[in-house]
């Protein structure tokens, strides 16, 4: 059956709560490095005073520094996006190797780049915030802490590593003999367990990235390690599930969950996860259309066919 109740939403207070969290932890860190830049009063009476750097001096190291830590987190992202994120083989499975790779790269890309940003913003900002009755080192320091924070939450709305799962998926798929032009027709999706808790999964959720085709007849997946192939009467329900844990549920996105029967008869659901969208509210758009035309397709299949008890393969 085709679930066709309302599609389930995040309630506003749970999505407001979420959000409220993330700017709590922002403002601890802003609030941190606010008490660190005082020095919390430790410093000895017989400490030397430390000359104060000439200002133009001190507006010239930052301007340098600011670039460089830009440039090279500008740098880093493209040469992680160009490598696949040091993906070299794909011949053999590498899902679970790079997934690893992308929760890192998530954390050290980003730093240079909020660095560098907030290092030049402090240039122009830096002489009112001292007006303002701002220490030298808080002046400097508010403007990277401020940056941070936006950027931050920027970077939980904005998926920077999309071009990599739907390069990976494709890539994959053609070292395993899959034409071009088939690859063009399919959809980049990946799949999970939905009877797993995204929770206790840290960074990414997807368990498998590939291809899936919708077209008459059949509904065909094919991933680094998993695949499945519907024919009429193998697919038993398609589902709308607010995944809680995901941060993606906070901008409307509903997974979408299907209940299949394979040749052996054995029941199996799928989490599907669209890929290649640059923001969380377009995975969001494009779960629906991916609801669609599954909807569509189990509609379509008045009449059952033989299920084919061959190894799964996309339309060739």
């Amino acid at each position: 059956m085709v679930d066709e109740a309302p599609k389930p939403t995040m309630p506003w207070p749970l999505r407001i709560g979420m959000f409220a969290l993330l700017i709590v932890v922002m403002v601890v860190a802003l609030g941190a490095g606010f008490v660190c830049s005082r020095g919390l009063g430790l410093a000895g009476r017989d400490t030397q005073p430390v000359a104060p750097v000439d200002p133009r001096t001190a507006f010239v190291l930052r301007a340098i520094l600011g670039v460089f830590s830009l440039a090279a987190g500008v740098g880093a992202y493209a040469l992680t996006i160009l490598t696949d994120c040091f993906t070299f083989e794909f011949r053999r499975p590498a899902w679970a190797k790079l997934r690893p790779r992308l929760v890192a790269a998530n954390i050290i890309v980003p730093l240079p780049v909020m660095l560098g940003v907030g290092l030049l913003l402090s240039l122009p900002l830096g002489p009112f915030l001292l007006r303002a009755g701002l220490s030298q080192p808080m002046s400097v320091l508010a403007p990277i802490l401020g940056v941070y924070v936006v950027l931050q939450l920027v970077f939980v709305w904005l998926d920077i590593w999309q071009p990599i799962t739907v390069r990976f998926a494709r890539k994959r798929l053609a070292a395993l003999g899959i034409a071009p032009d088939v690859l063009r027709r399919g959809t980049p999706i990946g799949i999970s367990n939905p009877a797993r808790s995204s929770a206790t999964k840290f960074g990414l959720i997807e368990e498998d990235v590939g291809v899936l085709w919708v077209e008459p007849g059949h509904v065909v997946y094919q991933g680094d390690t998993d695949q499945f192939s519907l024919a009429p009467g193998q697919l038993l329900k398609v589902e709308r599930i607010v995944d809680r844990a995901a941060v993606s549920a906070l901008f409307g996105a509903v997974h979408v969950v299907i209940t299949l029967v394979g040749p052996d008869a054995v029941q199996r659901r799928i989490r599907l996860h669209t890929e290649g969208d640059w923001t969380l509210t377009a995975k969001a758009r494009a779960l629906d259309r991916l609801a669609e035309r599954l909807s569509a397709w189990y509609g379509s299949q008045s009449a059952p066919n033989e299920a084919d008890p061959g190894q799964p393969k996309p339309p060739r």
